[in-house]
């Protein structure tokens, strides 16, 4: 319990505090990230208390959560995949009750994806990069987004595309999956950490939708707003990690 306290104190300390949270707080037309982000979390608070108390109560918040994230912002619709996290750091996940129970938040998160690809359409912003560009951008992005979480230095309010439509990327682009197979190596050899697990897919089921893996009307190949609510895994491994050594 007292790990717990401790590791909680140090995560919301390090999330108040982190500068890469300043573009979603000071710009007004990042409101919506604030919304989204505080019923994700309010969600996520209700499921642990239904997970606690059976309550049917705390389900049905858990879902009018949902609901309300992801009318604040799309990226909301990851939500059921946090919730498996949850259960699998919970030892619930091999509960066919545990499955069954998500029908209805996974049923919700594939409409909500079909409506949220619609509503993208075909802005001023969109740029329908090749597979592999696609790629080497989104390996760049979680690089990138790693390195400002923990070293926050030159952050800005613009970070464009490195090269424009029909063009080839820069060669260093190519280095950057060679960089997360090496992290990925590093978090499977560690994988009976359930804390270093629970952390990194925390952080990574947020960026999903922020890494261009799928075509939308984007026109930064990274921003700050998209990591507020990602922190929270950094945060947590970063709070864990001092737990260990102090």
């Amino acid at each position: 319990e007292k790990q717990i306290l401790y590791v909680n104190f140090i995560t919301t300390l390090l999330f108040v505090v982190h500068p890469i949270n300043v573009e979603a707080v000071a710009w007004i037309s990042a409101l919506k990230v604030l919304l989204y982000a505080f019923f994700y979390l309010l969600g996520l608070l209700c499921y642990l208390r239904y997970i606690r108390t059976s309550k049917i109560f705390y389900y049905v918040l858990t879902i009018g959560c949902f609901l309300c994230s992801f009318w604040g912002k799309e990226q909301a619709v990851t939500f059921p995949l946090a919730l498996l996290i949850v259960d699998w750091f919970t030892n619930r996940n091999k509960n066919l009750e545990v499955w069954s129970e998500k029908m209805s938040f996974l049923i919700m998160a594939f409409f909500f994806g079909i409506i949220t690809v619609l509503s993208q359409g075909k802005g001023p912003y969109e740029m329908i990069f090749p597979l592999y560009q696609r790629l080497l951008f989104g390996c760049f992005a979680l690089v990138e987004y790693i390195t400002k979480s923990l070293l926050p230095v030159n952050l800005n309010f613009f970070y464009p595309f490195p090269i424009v439509l029909g063009e080839e990327p820069p060669l260093h682009y190519y280095l950057y999956p060679v960089v997360l197979l090496f992290l990925m190596g590093w978090i499977i050899a560690y994988r009976n950490n359930r804390y270093l697990v629970f952390g990194v897919l925390l952080f990574l089921v947020n960026l999903l939708f922020s890494i261009h893996l799928f075509n939308m009307s984007r026109h930064a190949i990274v921003a700050d707003r998209y990591m507020y609510l990602s922190y929270v895994g950094i945060a947590f491994l970063i709070a864990n990690g001092i737990w260990w050594l102090r």
